[in-house]
C-alpha cells in the first residue's frame, strides 16, 4: 500500500505555471492546493496538512513578504518549508525572503530545463526538511509535558519543604525573633528553624546545603527531621551537631555537604549558647557600646567524617543586644561587577542598624544588599535569623 501523498500548497496568480509546475512534479505523487494569492493562507494551513509552500513573491498588489512573515512567527505554521518563486533573480527580495524563513527560491521558474532538473529535487529537499521537523516537533512535545508535569511536581514539593519551616515566629519571654528567607530556585538548600524549648529555652538552626535544587532539598529535609529527633530538649548545642553528623555520615552524596550554626537562648540567665561546623559565624551586637562580637566556635561540615567534635561556645547577652545568623548567600553576593559583598561590608551594616527594632534591622540589612546588588539576582539561597535581648 502506498503511503499518503504528501501535499504542497501553490500560491501562484499565474495559472500557466501552476499547471507546469504541478506536471514537473507529477510523477513524485504529490497532492496540491491551488491559491491565486495568500490571502486565504492561514484558513487553508489550519484545515489541511501542508507539507510544502511554493510562494510566488511577485504577486500583483499583494506583498507576500508579509505572507512569509506570518508564517515564520506562527508557531504552528514556522516549521513547514517554503521555496520562493519570482520572475527573475532580485536578491534583495531573496535575502530578505531567507531572513523571514524561506529555506530555497526558484527564479522564472518557467525556464524549461532548469525546472525539469531542479524543482524536483528542491522539494524532494524540502519534504525531507518538513518531516524531520514533524519529528523534531515531536520530541519537543513530550519534553515540553515532561518540563511540565516536572515543574508541578517541584511546586508541590517547594509547599512541603515551606511546611517545614516554621510557620510563624514563636514567642519567647525575653527575646523578639526576626526572619528573612529567600530560596534562589523553587527548592532550596538553606533550612532554619526555631525551637521553642521547655524552661524558657529556644534553639535557632541556620545550616545550608551545597548547591540547590531537588538533591539540597532533599538533604535540607533530612536534617530537619534530625534536628526535629535530637534537638528536643537538648540544651547543648555542640551535643546536638556531634550527634547528627554521625547520622549523616555515610548518607551524604558525593560532593554534598552541610555547614550549620545552631545555639540555645536561656532566657532566665541570658546566656547564649552555640555551636557551629563549617558555617559563616554568627554576629553579636552589643547595644551599650556598639561593637560587633564574633560568634565563631571550631567544627568541621557535617556529613563528611564520622566522630568529628565540636566546640560548644557561650556568651552573656544583654537588654538591647542582637544575634545575627545567616548562609554565604548574604556575603557572597554580588555587585554588577562582579564584586562579593563580603563580611567587612555585613560588620558595617550590622553597626549601623544595629540599634533598630530587630525586624527593622533585618529589613535595612536586605535593603542595602538589593541596592548593592543594583537590579541583579542572588546566585545562592540567603537566610537570615536574628533575634533581640528584649529584658
Amino acid at each position: 500500500m502506498r503511503e499518503q501523498n504528501n501535499t504542497i500548497l501553490i500560491i501562484e496568480p499565474d495559472i500557466a505555471k501552476r499547471e507546469i509546475t504541478k506536471a514537473i512534479l507529477s510523477n513524485d505523487f504529490f497532492d496540491f492546493i491551488e491559491l491565486d494569492e495568500p490571502s486565504s493562507m492561514v484558513e487553508i494551513l489550519e484545515n489541511n496538512q501542508v507539507d510544502v509552500i511554493f510562494l510566488a513573491m511577485d504577486i500583483p498588489n499583494v506583498d507576500s513578504l508579509e505572507y512569509l512573515k506570518t508564517l515564520n512567527t506562527t508557531d504552528s505554521f514556522k516549521d513547514i518549508p517554503v521555496i520562493i518563486s519570482l520572475a527573475k533573480e532580485d536578491w534583495e527580495i531573496i535575502a530578505k525572503s531567507f531572513e523571514n524563513g524561506a529555506l530555497d527560491f526558484f527564479a522564472n521558474p518557467l525556464d524549461g530545463q532548469a525546472v525539469n532538473l531542479f524543482l524536483p529535487f528542491k522539494i524532494r529537499t524540502l519534504l525531507k526538511i518538513s518531516e524531520q521537523n514533524k519529528k523534531i516537533n515531536v520530541i519537543n512535545q513530550e519534553l515540553d509535558t515532561r518540563n511540565r508535569q516536572m515543574e508541578r511536581e517541584l511546586d508541590l514539593a517547594k509547599l512541603a519543604q515551606e511546611k517545614l519551616l516554621p510557620q510563624e515566629i514563636p514567642y519567647t519571654k525575653g527575646i523578639e525573633l526576626a526572619v528573612k528567607y529567600l530560596p534562589n530556585d523553587k527548592l532550596s538548600g538553606d533550612l532554619y528553624d526555631i525551637l521553642t524549648m521547655s524552661n524558657n529555652y529556644i534553639g535557632t538552626l541556620v545550616a545550608d546545603v551545597t548547591g540547590h535544587g531537588i538533591s539540597a532539598a532533599f538533604i535540607a529535609t533530612m536534617l530537619k527531621m534530625m534536628f526535629t529527633t535530637y534537638g528536643d530538649d537538648i540544651i547543648s548545642p555542640n551535643w546536638v551537631l556531634e550527634t547528627i553528623n554521625n547520622q549523616l555520615t555515610g548518607l551524604m552524596p558525593d560532593g554534598k555537604f552541610i555547614s550549620i550554626f545552631y545555639g540555645i537562648y536561656n532566657a532566665i540567665e541570658r546566656e547564649f549558647k552555640f555551636a557551629s561546623g563549617g558555617h559563616p559565624p554568627g554576629f553579636l551586637y552589643r547595644k551599650d557600646t556598639g561593637e560587633i562580637e564574633k560568634l565563631k566556635a571550631r567544627g568541621s561540615i557535617l556529613g563528611i567524617f564520622e566522630g568529628m567534635k565540636y566546640e560548644g561556645l557561650s556568651v552573656t547577652l544583654n537588654p538591647g543586644d542582637k544575634v545575627l545568623i545567616y548562609t554565604d548567600g548574604l556575603t557572597e553576593c554580588q555587585s554588577p561587577e562582579g564584586t562579593r559583598y563580603g563580611e567587612t561590608n555585613l560588620i558595617e551594616l550590622i553597626k549601623k542598624y544595629g540599634n533598630l527594632h530587630v525586624q527593622n534591622f533585618i529589613d535595612k540589612l536586605f535593603e542595602e544588599i538589593n541596592i548593592f546588588m543594583d537590579g541583579g539576582v542572588l546566585d545562592d539561597d540567603l537566610t537570615m535569623v536574628a533575634f533581640e535581648v528584649t529584658e
